[in-house]
């Protein structure tokens, strides 16, 4: 059995989602992101800007009528050999403590 590192422990599972285009939005600006995987709490994300921790944004995936905006924090940046960045993201709980994740209300 392979001991699981901590950083790689999860509270939702996760789909690996290469390549899947989509944007965040802050102060009045969209930057495009890249996301490379989701779950019902969160998503990571590759962006070519660093982001602030707890920074709260809008996290859009996908396009046209199918486009889906969610609230969300950054809790992690980490740089990439590439010059890039990993966000990792968790969306915010309304006020119900329900979150409104990409896959619909959790809670």
């Amino acid at each position: 059995m392979t001991e699981e590192h901590p950083s790689e422990r999860r509270k939702a599972a996760r789909s690996k989602q290469p390549h899947t285009p989509g944007w965040i939005l802050l102060g009045g600006e969209s930057h495009p992101v890249q996301l490379f995987d989701v779950s019902t709490l969160g998503a990571g994300v590759k962006s070519a800007k660093p982001f602030a921790n707890e920074a709260v944004l809008t996290l859009r995936v996908g396009m046209g009528p199918m486009r889906f905006p969610r609230m969300a924090r950054v809790t992690r940046c980490t740089p990439t050999q590439d010059g890039g960045y990993h966000l990792g993201i968790t969306f915010v709980a309304d006020r119900a403590g329900r979150i409104d994740g990409i896959f619909g209300k959790v809670g």
